[in-house]
């Protein structure tokens, strides 16, 4: 049944299920803990190190890398300027780090906010609207008219952008027609 729950109510339940055991797993003790450590340690370094190699290669300075480019409040963290698009690694554990960042920044900024229910002030809320399901986030966009982001929702395309798969959304026809 809990299966069942998550799978109506979030994209890829599994996958982040499994990124948050990693992440809690950081704080046990024992093997289990050791492995979680280094696992998330080598996933955290590599990640930093290519950030840092990529951005130096387009051209980055140290300062912008190290203040936009490794900085998980920022929307650059962790990617490097590829041909006009932002390009890096994505995943659950990406996901967690950011979170924590906007969380912490928000925290500092403006702890209120983490009170609101509001995805346009609230990290939690947002990350958690970001990760609802295309069923669900198709209901809260209809319900609210806006997406996750707090931009105006057109139903069409937004029901087309939830049952077109990824790969034919980037087709030059498709993509025009999703606006």
């Amino acid at each position: 049944r809990q299966r069942q729950l998550e799978s109506f109510a979030m994209f890829a339940p599994r996958f982040t299920r499994s990124a948050g055991a990693l992440v809690a797993d950081v704080f046990r003790g024992g093997l289990r803990g050791n492995l979680a450590r280094e696992a998330l340690g080598k996933m955290m370094f590599g990640a930093a190190a290519m950030t840092v190699a990529g951005g130096l290669a387009a051209g980055l300075t140290l300062d912008e890398i190290f203040r936009e480019r490794l900085n998980p409040a920022n929307g650059k963290f962790l990617t490097v300027p590829v041909g006009g698009s932002n390009i890096g690694p994505g995943g659950a554990v990406v996901s967690l780090m950011r979170l924590v960042g906007k969380v912490t920044a928000t925290a500092l900024r403006d702890p209120g906010a983490l009170a609101s229910a509001s995805p346009e002030f609230n990290p939690v809320a947002s990350w958690l609207r970001g990760k609802a399901s295309p069923v669900l986030g198709f209901g809260m966009d209809a319900l609210l008219s806006r997406d996750f982001l707090g931009q105006p929702v057109n139903l069409a395309q937004a029901a087309a952008r939830r049952t077109i798969p990824f790969t034919a959304q980037n087709i030059p026809g498709v993509s025009q027609a999703l606006g």
